[in-house]
């Protein structure tokens, strides 16, 4: 850079400016490669989706069936598809390397000692000189973006594609406040490091260390505390990892398109949410107030030298010796099984990582030892954390909401029955797959809890089964992490808010007081009303079923061309015995010998029992089928929930379509006459396999 003043009494705006249009000259082949980059991908892109489909959507042929405005619909969403892909990909890749090679080029004198002395020595203020070459920077890389969305939406506009402007220029908003704070990350690393290798090392491990940190504390939480459900959002893992966040604003969902309306846009699908840009607007202000502090305090020196600026080196070393042990700790635990095993692989994960990433920044082992009580420090950070977990994560835990604050709660119920009685029997069989008239999928069918006493009912058991499979304290290994049995509670907050835990656990008929709190919540009437039995009609049954499993044999058998006259026969059959002062359905729990027999298996082999008996009986069984159920036709109650989940304004079947299986009724041991029934209706068509012991 050549001066043409020698007064350093010139104005500080007036070096600003001269720093500004020096750096944009140049940088200006640079910048032209970008450029042209940028405006092949972005506008490109979409002139290409739109010649290469204009033909097939414009023609209706395609779409009997379908308004102009739905097509129009497909056509725009087909379009966004391609340009998020690109965006998320192409360009996500052309802007993160143009960005670290703008900032060699702005800041890369620096970390040579003769430039630094050249710059350092020019009649310009530290301030105007790192600020002209920012603003510089920021220039040439957000200037194409702009130009190349105007191009995108003048594309539209030519070929008459009704594209709302909100979906390019919001994306254009976030994309340039990404781009801020990702070049404002490189030049403040540029500052602080010694060296372009070190500054580009400190950025690649905080980009990449971060996420890999908080994944790996979600893993550790799950370990260690039972129920946990993931409380990390997307955006806590880009925190302070600007790339992660520019790549999930490029590949976030905005295909979320609108026929009829902007206004019927979802704001959470469309853009950010206004913590994540508040938070990314903060944070870039704060890294070039600190980059500016620092500039100006930065001595000549300082280039080509290893240890200058340590502190913020030193946090990104403790982060990933903390990482890089809990992940070494879980997979050593994991393949002994051993508590012991998850300390000693944290001790020597840690320790390797902050040797070699020491050694890697500073090729050398100079100054080691003043290194160590940093790596004690993070030691204790994170044993803290662990000591945390081991206690019940702060009162994770047991932490139940407060009643009074319970909007409703989902629950998904254990596969078993807790007692023999009938609504045991039913509760195992609730759920209902909802489809539309097209026979398309839209969502499955669970009970919600609403009222007050199903709330406080459904409570009681979650806190007995606390109280009774996880005491404390809590440890991530050595414990019988076997489980047939799964149980997910969610509870929302008339706040909004939500509480969710998943548990897996095994039921053994010694759990009284357990039993008899989830038999308690199988017999409410939320959850019978959903049964597809109280919906039931014998014109619904799609087949009945015989299997056979012996040692030496398989017998299958089913028939699905019952005349209406067997249909009706076999639906009041089992009806009939259903109401039986007898019934009973056996409910599969384990006892206290196959629990520890999976004690026993469980380090030698992954061949452990599934918790249920071996007799011989249990081998056998026998189903009817249901088909689909119109929505008409369904129970008040039942169709009171599909009103409440109603997605499409399309009459709704319950059920199954025609060409699968809908819900079964397994036929419990004591329906003796329905037992006998199907045999008798599958006989003709059952199959037999032999096959050896030994297979």
């Amino acid at each position: 850079m050549t001066s043409t003043r020698s007064s350093r009494k010139e104005r500080t705006q007036a070096q600003f400016s001269r720093v500004y249009r020096w750096e944009l000259n140049s940088t200006r082949m640079l910048s032209l490669f970008y450029t042209i980059a940028t405006l092949v991908i972005m506008p490109g892109t979409v002139l290409m989706e739109i010649l290469s489909n204009r033909a097939y959507y414009s023609n209706m042929a395609n779409w009997e069936g379908e308004t102009k405005e739905v097509v129009q619909g497909y056509f725009i969403n087909t379009i966004f598809s391609s340009y998020n892909r690109v965006l998320s990909t192409s360009m996500f890749v052309l802007l993160c390397a143009f960005l670290f090679c703008f900032a060699g080029k702005s800041f890369g004198y620096m970390h040579t000692r003769r430039s630094v002395d050249l710059f350092h020595a020019l009649p310009v203020k530290r301030a105007p000189l790192l600020m002209g070459k920012y603003l510089a920077g920021l220039t040439a890389l957000i200037l194409p973006q702009v130009v190349a969305t105007a191009l995108c939406q003048l594309v539209c506009v030519i070929y008459e594609v009704g594209v709302e402007p909100v979906f390019f220029w919001q994306r254009l908003g976030l994309m340039v406040l990404m781009t801020v704070a990702a070049f404002t990350f490189a030049m403040l690393f540029m500052v602080i490091s010694g060296t372009l290798p070190s500054a580009y090392l400190s950025m690649l491990s905080l980009s990449l260390g971060w996420p890999f940190a908080v994944n790996v504390a979600d893993q550790t939480m799950a370990q260690f505390l039972p129920g946990y459900v993931s409380v990390i959002s997307g955006e806590l893992y880009t925190l302070f990892c600007p790339f992660g966040a520019l790549l999930q604003v490029l590949g976030s969902d905005y295909t979320r398109y609108v026929f009829f309306g902007s206004e019927e846009v979802d704001a959470e699908q469309a853009m950010a949410s206004p913590w994540f840009i508040g938070w990314w607007i903060v944070l870039s202000v704060v890294m070039l107030v600190v980059a500016l502090l620092y500039y100006n305090r930065r001595k000549s020196e300082s280039a080509e030298n290893f240890f200058s600026f340590p502190v913020i080196r030193g946090l990104i070393r403790g982060l990933l010796a903390m990482a890089v042990g809990l992940e070494a700790g879980l997979t050593l635990g994991s393949m002994l099984n051993s508590n012991r095993a998850f300390l000693g692989g944290i001790l020597l994960g840690a320790m390797t990582t902050h040797i070699v990433y020491q050694f890697v920044l500073t090729h050398s082992f100079r100054g080691f030892w003043k290194t160590i009580p940093a790596f004690g420090v993070s030691m204790v950070v994170l044993g803290g954390f662990l000591y945390g977990l081991y206690t019940g994560g702060l009162g994770y835990v047991t932490r139940l909401p407060d009643l009074a604050d319970v909007e409703r709660v989902e629950f998904c119920l254990p596969t078993t029955a807790a007692d023999g009685s009938k609504e045991g029997y039913f509760s195992q069989h609730t759920g209902m797959s909802v489809y539309d008239m097209r026979e398309d999928y839209l969502f499955d069918l669970d009970p919600v809890f609403t009222k007050e006493s199903d709330i406080a009912a459904m409570e009681e058991f979650h806190r007995e089964l606390v109280n009774t499979r996880y005491p404390g304290p809590y440890l991530p290994f050595e414990k019988l992490d076997y489980s047939n049995y799964d149980s997910n509670i969610r509870y929302t907050m008339k706040d909004g808010s939500t509480q969710s835990r998943n548990y897996w656990f095994y039921l053994m008929d010694s759990d009284t007081e357990l039993l008899q709190r989830l038999a308690e919540v199988q017999k409410l009437d939320t959850i019978q009303n959903c049964c597809p039995f109280y919906s039931m009609d014998a014109q619904y049954i799609a087949d009945v079923n015989m299997n056979d499993y012996e040692s030496t044999y398989e017998y299958n058998a089913y028939n699905n061309q019952l005349t209406e006259e067997e249909k009706q026969l076999v639906w009041d059959t089992f009806v009939e015995e259903l109401n039986s002062t007898d019934f009973f359905y056996e409910p599969k729990l384990m006892t206290e010998e196959e629990l520890e027999l999976i004690r026993q298996r469980q380090n030698e082999d992954s061949s452990m029992m599934d918790g249920t008996s071996e007799d011989t009986s249990t081998r056998i069984y026998y189903y009817i089928t249901v088909g689909h159920i119109p929505m008409e036709e369904v129970s008040p109650e039942l169709k009171t929930l599909l009103e409440q989940k109603q997605q499409q304004e399309t009459q709704l079947f319950a059920g199954a379509p025609s060409y699968m299986t809908g819900p079964d009724f397994p036929i419990p041991e004591c329906c003796v006459k329905t037992r006998q029934l199907i045999e008798e209706l599958t006989e003709p068509y059952g199959q037999r396999y032999d096959y050896d012991e030994m297979e």
